[in-house]
């Protein structure tokens, strides 16, 4: 439900398309309205998966609209266990769409069997049964080995390729199945190619030969992306003062001492202790209103359900008591000479600092900016809204974020992790760690993603010595590799391993060294399991071969030019003007923005 608006903005931004997102509720009441009037027959919807899993609304959907041109499903490997409501949902959808699109990137977690069931929600008559599927696999492998020996780009090794489609396709050793098969044989064995892109025409063509190719389209970052950024990251750990731990167990009550929990605590006192953990100061400062908000209005994927906390008490309007605040914020002051240890490097850097809680990002924003650290915020309150540039105040302070050299910090809570590109940035700050490891990996790749210019971004951790984030979180992070690559992939892994460690410590039951136990078990649970992950990918081959040739293709495009630059706009449209409005003139106003005046 997060990415509803980053998909609102993306398609307004760069498709110049509008569209609404909608939650269980609107939904409902747009079918209503539909259903009274057939006429209105226009929707354009982003909705989540976790709305559409409500069986009654997905066939009041059905019953109303019926008919839907596209659908597109993100992180579409949601629904790659056949048992789930998602999977029933997902093949409940395509079945009444014309056209669907299913984006992922992690198609595999257990084996080909997950792939089968995105592709039977897809074509269903076409893959029915999963052994038929494994087979056809098993089958049509040596196509692959066949496009490998053509990638190698060597020409004695254009006969082995031939050889091995061959031993697919020929009945008998000697007749083909289709006069295309037989052209492509005969091109193997006619001799190399005269240039580079006779090669990659024939590494698509030995590739078409396989049955998935007109369905599965595969492309991994490091195959596109060149000049990867390297990440590295630092840690910062302060020591809260003895009142600031007594302010801590005053505020949230029961005896919890440094972020740590009590078996006894409600939920209530859960939760003002995960903000307490993170600011102290911000806890105490900001009404009971707003202390405990975040902008997260969606379950993590490893978050624990209020349910599943022993069903203790959950009455978080309990008081459990009043402290006074502290005259010193260890974490801020070492928060401050993080900023100078960057500053004395990067003079002219800029800096995002990420919290989980709204109260600590105003409190951080108030106090830089009394600092003279001149400070932006971003918060769920600041508006949204790319499609009206009078409303959009949130993109209004990140382009000020970006243009001017006086704004050197931006503080966000997780609504600038998710659909907001900072790639002009290379310093980001976790001011606390969120219990979901992928909402670390989201918040680093607004600076590590495509367009970032710097060799290396850099990651800070500021942590309190001692806390949970510490000795649990910091610690399994670190083991787990989150801060110097890319986790992506290990989304399922993670979610179980850190959902089953974080119930065991709010359930009040672990000692610090208990604590430092658990993780090195998880942290070994979640390396065994990327090897497997990792076996699975060197044996993907029986699913996907064409990767290489996607990216050879894009290599080429951008090497011939053969796209559309910013420089081909200008002067398309500046032909047009000079044709259909002869009066206008276009102008530059500065690097990438133009004005049109008479």
């Amino acid at each position: 439900s997060r990415l509803r608006d980053k998909w609102r903005e993306e398609l307004n931004r760069k498709f110049n398309q509008d569209f609404e997102g909608y939650t269980g509720q609107t939904l409902r009441e747009y079918l209503t309205r539909l259903g009274q009037n057939p006429d209105r027959s226009r929707l354009r919807a982003i909705v989540s998966m976790n709305t559409l899993r409500n069986q009654d609304l997905c066939q009041l959907l059905e019953a109303v609209v019926g008919y839907i041109d596209l659908v597109v499903v993100d992180e579409a490997h949601h629904g790659r266990n056949p048992s789930t409501h998602t999977a029933e949902m997902l093949q409940d959808i395509a079945r009444m769409s014309g056209a669907a699109l299913f984006l992922t990137a992690t198609p595999l977690h257990l084996g080909t069997r997950d792939v089968f069931t995105l592709l039977h929600a897809l074509r269903p008559t076409e893959f029915r049964d999963p052994e038929v599927f494994d087979s056809t696999l098993r089958r049509f492998a040596a196509v692959h080995r066949a496009t490998a020996y053509v990638r190698s780009g060597r020409p004695d090794n254009l006969v082995e390729a031939a050889n091995e489609l061959v031993q697919v396709f020929a009945a008998d050793g000697v007749s083909m199945t289709d006069s295309l098969t037989s052209q492509v044989i005969a091109d193997l064995r006619a001799g190399a190619p005269h240039d580079k892109r006779g090669w990659i025409d024939l590494e698509r063509r030995v590739d078409e030969l396989h049955p998935l190719s007109s369905i599965i389209t595969r492309t991994r970052k490091r195959d596109v992306q060149e000049n990867v950024a390297v990440r590295r990251a630092r840690v910062f750990r302060c020591a809260w003062t003895e009142e600031e731990d007594q302010a801590y167990r005053a505020f949230v009550g029961n005896g919890a001492s440094l972020g740590w929990l009590r078996e006894s605590m409600t939920l209530g006192q859960i939760q003002k202790a995960r903000q307490a953990a993170s600011s102290i100061h911000a806890a105490l400062l900001y009404s009971r209103s707003s202390y405990l908000r975040t902008d997260d209005d969606s379950t993590e994927v490893s978050d624990i359900l209020p349910s599943e906390i022993n069903n203790r008490e959950k009455d978080e309007a309990q008081d459990s008591g009043h402290a006074g605040l502290p005259q010193q914020d260890s974490k801020f002051n070492k928060l401050l000479e993080l900023l100078e240890t960057v500053w004395d490097d990067e003079p002219d850097a800029k800096v995002i600092i990420f919290s989980f809680f709204v109260g600590t990002v105003k409190y951080l924003a108030e106090r830089l900016n009394a600092h003279g650290r001149s400070t932006l915020l971003i918060t769920g309150e600041v508006p949204s809204d790319p499609r009206n540039p009078e409303k959009d105040e949130r993109g209004r302070r990140i382009r000020q974020f970006q243009s001017d050299k006086r704004i050197r910090v931006l503080a966000s809570t997780e609504v600038g992790s998710e659909g907001l590109d900072f790639q002009f940035c290379h310093h980001v700050v976790n001011y606390d760690l969120p219990w979901n490891p992928m909402v670390v990996e989201q918040r680093i790749g607004r600076i590590d993603r495509y367009g970032q210019k710097a060799p290396v971004v850099q990651i800070h951790n500021l942590v309190v010595e001692g806390t949970v984030e510490d000795r649990i979180l910091y610690r399994l992070y670190e083991r787990i590799g989150i801060f110097r690559e890319s986790i992506g992939d290990l989304e399922a892994i993670l979610g179980e391993t850190v959902r089953d460690l974080q119930r065991e410590y709010l359930a009040g039951q672990l000692t610090p060294t208990e604590a430092e136990r658990k993780v090195e078990q998880a942290a070994q649970a979640i390396e065994n399991r990327r090897a497997i992950g990792e076996n699975l990918e060197r044996a993907a081959g029986e699913l996907f071969g064409h990767e290489e040739y996607i990216r050879q293709e894009m290599a080429r495009v951008g090497r011939l030019g053969r796209h559309v630059t910013g420089t081909s706009l200008v002067a398309l449209i500046d032909s047009f003007l000079k044709i259909a409005h002869p009066d206008l003139r276009i102008w530059k106003h500065a690097e990438n923005v133009f004005g049109l005046t008479l």
